[in-house]
């Protein structure tokens, strides 16, 4: 893969976005978090779904697919990235949500961002991540 090394930075660059993830998921188990923590935590998030964009990119280019352009680009990255089997349905679907908790954070207000719906996706991020990567690997590395 001539992108290889770019899509291994990225996952190194994610794999320190999500060791913070769990340590912000270890203590929401055992007392909330407070309004910085929730602010990094969405940070956090925020910057891994840029990874993630990322390595789709580098992969496409890879397999000389042609990234979307226009306004719905993000969308149609992750429909080009399952439509060439770089991703499965399942995977795609749940990084939309992803993308849609990503597009609010860009647009919000910190004061805005509601406490359970960070823990519920910091929860999901790690496996979401883990699948994602696994998904990758076996397709283009």
């Amino acid at each position: 893969m001539k992108y290889g090394n770019a899509v291994s930075s990225e996952f190194e660059n994610i794999d320190r976005e999500i060791a913070l993830i769990e340590s912000l998921l270890t203590k929401s188990r055992n007392t909330a978090l407070d309004d910085i923590e929730i602010r990094a935590a969405a940070l956090s998030l925020s910057t891994v779904y840029n990874g993630i964009e990322k390595v789709l990119e580098f992969a496409m280019k890879d397999q000389h697919v042609n990234l979307p352009t226009g306004s719905n680009w993000h969308a149609e990255l992750l429909e080009s990235a399952e439509r060439h089997l770089l991703i499965d349905q399942t995977t795609r679907a749940e990084l939309l949500g992803f993308m849609a908790f990503r597009h609010f954070i860009r647009h919000a207000y910190s004061f805005e961002i509601e406490p359970d719906a960070i823990v519920e996706i910091l929860s999901t991020c790690p496996h979401l991540v883990k699948s994602f990567r696994r998904q990758i690997e076996a397709r283009c590395l």
